[in-house]
């Protein structure tokens, strides 16, 4: 089994979590499909909004990825768009939140 990924987010944010979790599951989706239609407008778009808001809830590499994500959608890179994207379904398998 791999290891999980912890992350200590603050307890004010605990009712929030899941949902957030949950939208950004949903969003794996609509990243697979804008790379199977070579959509780079949409992948920016996503990625712009994941590197947006995913440190404010303490997922800090998971904003690190939207932004590759973005810079690579410019770029029209989608090898770079592809890998992070793996990073992506990998980091949210392993996560591990823990209120503090």
């Amino acid at each position: 089994m791999t290891n999980p990924i912890i992350v200590k987010i603050d307890k004010d944010l605990e009712d929030l979590i899941p949902t957030y979790l949950q939208r950004r599951s949903e969003e794996i989706e609509k990243i697979h499909e804008a790379i199977n239609g070579n959509d780079f407008n949409s992948l920016k778009v996503i990625g712009h909004k994941l590197s947006g808001n995913a440190g404010g809830y303490g997922f800090d590499d998971l904003g690190v990825y939207g932004a590759s994500i973005e810079h690579a959608a410019e770029k029209e890179n989608m090898d770079t768009i592809k890998e992070n994207f793996e990073k992506i379904k990998d980091y949210l398998n392993r996560i591990q939140v823990t209120y503090v």
